[in-house]
């Protein structure tokens, strides 16, 4: 009783984050988000008179699709973890000694089992996969399903765009380039 007064209820509500910047936030800003916009732009720019208007604005909302799957990924909570510096209830009062919370000598905290504790982010992540330069943060139980489909969405445009960079070269090759009019 005492011990728990000491200690202080644990707070079991979780705080939203709204926004997070993992560690390589310069990389993916600097690296991944100016290639996935300059070359699509550019091959607009190249095939705007010579590729079809309707297969091109695709192509457009193609890139519309893989930045808005980068954000998502990129600035969204991986599944952080609070610092708990006392073992909680639940993990005590179980009749498994193994409990369902482990202690993380790293952190000085009590995190539950699955998380783990990474040093390139200085934090532990619950369902912890990876850290993805790329993105720019950790990857984990709360960010995993749309990594997921930022890597099927850049996938996409990776071969969308050697496409495109073909057909428009073969159409310029057969045909000619006429400039657009002005």
């Amino acid at each position: 009783m005492l011990l728990e007064r000491l200690r202080g209820p644990i707070d079991t509500r979780r705080r939203e984050v709204w926004l997070v910047m993992g560690p390589y936030w310069p990389f993916c800003l600097s690296l991944t988000t100016s290639l996935m916009v300059v070359i699509p732009l550019l091959l607009l720019v190249l095939f705007w008179s010579v590729i079809p208007r309707p297969a091109l604005l695709a192509y457009l909302g193609l890139t519309v699709v893989a930045l808005i799957a980068l954000a998502t990924v990129a600035c969204r909570d991986p599944g952080l973890v609070e610092h708990i510096p006392f073992e909680p209830p639940e993990s005590v009062n179980t009749t498994n000694r193994r409990g369902k919370w482990v202690y993380n000598d790293v952190t000085e905290s009590w995190r539950p089992r699955g998380a783990q504790y990474d040093r390139d982010i200085n934090a532990v992540v619950r369902e912890f996969d990876h850290v993805c330069p790329f993105t720019g943060t950790a990857i984990g139980g709360n960010n995993l399903t749309c990594f997921y489909a930022f890597v099927v969405a850049v996938q996409l445009l990776i071969y969308t765009s050697l496409g495109f960079l073909a057909w428009g070269v073969w159409i310029v090759h057969s045909d000619g380039y006429t400039p657009p009019s002005q």
